[in-house]
């Protein structure tokens, strides 16, 4: 088997792949969406007056109780800090391994006097 052969067959496997992710995709975006959730029914309010203030009451507390037990502890830190901050995290690390060497070369260059014979013309 040649290179070129093998070169088309893999075009023609690629071409019939996206071709049929995008009909999957097609499909999928023509589908119903499928909601576990069911409808709440509003009750009537009651007629005792103690309970709509202890409701009251408690409902702060239960607000403020659900997103702080959303996302646990990371090393120390607040769920909502450590995914705040991870991005950033992954971004210096790709900017230390990926730019670094670079920008190192780069200053060995211009104080080492190499720099001058990659500047051609008057700069």
């Amino acid at each position: 088997r040649s290179r070129s052969a093998f070169l088309q067959e893999l075009i023609l496997t690629m071409k019939t792949a996206c071709v049929l992710a995008a009909l999957v995709a097609t499909a999928a975006a023509f589908q119903l969406p499928q909601s576990q959730v069911r409808s709440v029914r509003m009750q009537a309010a009651p007629t005792d007056n103690a309970a709509p203030a202890a409701v009251a009451g408690v409902l702060p507390a239960l607000m403020v109780a659900a997103p702080a037990s959303a996302l646990p502890d990371v090393g120390g830190l607040p769920g909502g800090v450590a995914l705040t901050f991870f991005p950033l995290v992954i971004a210096l690390g790709v900017a230390i391994l990926v730019i670094g060497p670079g920008a190192i070369q780069q200053f060995q260059r211009v104080f080492t006097g190499q720099s001058a014979k990659y500047m051609k013309g008057d700069y």
